[in-house]
């Protein structure tokens, strides 16, 4: 096995072996969508020069791309890279010694470039790639779900609560709900910060993003809210007939009354009345109120590994 640098000629062989993965992981989730890959997307991996590849004398192995140099999670000071689900793949055959090598010979080239943070998001059924992360110091962090909108139907918990999209001009309220994850986040265990927006960054943020609003009301009084987004954070979630939940909040004192399952429903309900066929989520997986909500309905389809390096041993700093 010969390790060399990734170069944007090697994208066309890259995107043959990520196809192979990701019928490989179709055959754990039947509902992910039929995609016609294109190559460009690991063509334009190539250009940070910090990608490796695999080769067996002609033959592609695996491949291993980045997004960055930047900013970890808003970390000041802390440097990170970010290999997408598009930016890595190996032949399903002696996967974990080729992701092991390929790794081994990018995190040089990641701690030379001063990243400390090294996330990598890879099929959720792999479990022999989440094994050899793990043996590599790599913890789980996000979760990318789907779900093909069947098994729940809207039932308003009672009489007092009803459900509907907001329209554009009412998107202030659902600004509260923005802070409320927020905080939440940054509670234990999660420990999650992220810069947060203002509300005219957060509201011309959602009109320039398309993006639309769900509420569950109690006596007129926003109970819950669901933001839903074209864009995801994988490629798989691009597709023309998906759409994401980006944001999802219940206010604690109407916890438990089923008005989170309600209006999810009354979001599938509308969503298919339109022709979409997938509805997309991603969570954090330290985040316990996420993990127990989300897979009562949607199926698990990546995880997103994170390791931080002593940046007192990053090559040329120590």
């Amino acid at each position: 096995m010969e390790i060399v640098d990734f170069q944007a000629e090697h994208a066309e062989a890259a995107m043959r072996v990520l196809n192979e993965n990701y019928q490989a992981e179709k055959r754990h989730v039947p509902v992910l969508p039929k995609l016609h890959m294109d190559a460009e997307l690991m063509r334009s991996m190539a250009g940070n020069h910090l990608g490796v590849a695999a080769f067996e004398g002609e033959r592609m192995l695996g491949f291993l791309t980045c997004k960055g140099p930047f900013n970890a999670f808003g970390i000041p000071g802390v440097r990170g890279v970010f290999s997408p689900l598009h930016g890595n793949g190996a032949v399903l055959e002696g996967r974990d010694t080729i992701y092991a090598r390929m790794y081994q010979s990018a995190a040089e080239k990641w701690a030379a470039a001063g990243a400390a943070s090294h996330a990598v998001c890879f099929f959720a059924h792999d479990e022999i790639l989440r094994e050899m992360f793990y043996q590599y110091g790599f913890g789980l962090r996000t979760v990318d779900a789907v779900w093909n909108m069947e098994g729940i139907h809207v039932q308003a918990p009672d009489k007092n609560v009803s459900f509907r999209e907001l329209r554009q001009r009412e998107f202030s309220l659902a600004y509260p709900f923005y802070q409320r994850i927020s905080e939440h986040l940054r509670e234990s265990p999660a420990f999650f910060w992220h810069p947060p927006k203002g509300l005219e960054e957060f509201l011309g943020d959602a009109k320039a993003q398309g993006d639309r609003f769900f509420v569950a009301e109690v006596k007129g009084i926003a109970a819950a809210c669901y933001m839903v987004s074209k864009e995801g954070e994988s490629f798989v979630s691009g597709v023309s007939d998906m759409l994401n939940i980006c944001g999802a909040y219940c206010l604690s004192e109407y916890r438990g009354r089923n008005i989170a399952g309600g209006l999810l429903g009354f979001v599938a309900e509308t969503l298919k009345n339109e022709g979409v066929s997938l509805l997309g989520v991603d969570y954090e997986s330290f985040n316990p109120a996420a993990r127990g909500f989300w897979p009562k309905y949607f199926t698990p389809y990546t995880n997103g590994v994170v390791r931080r390096i002593d940046e007192c041993a990053i090559i040329g700093q120590g």
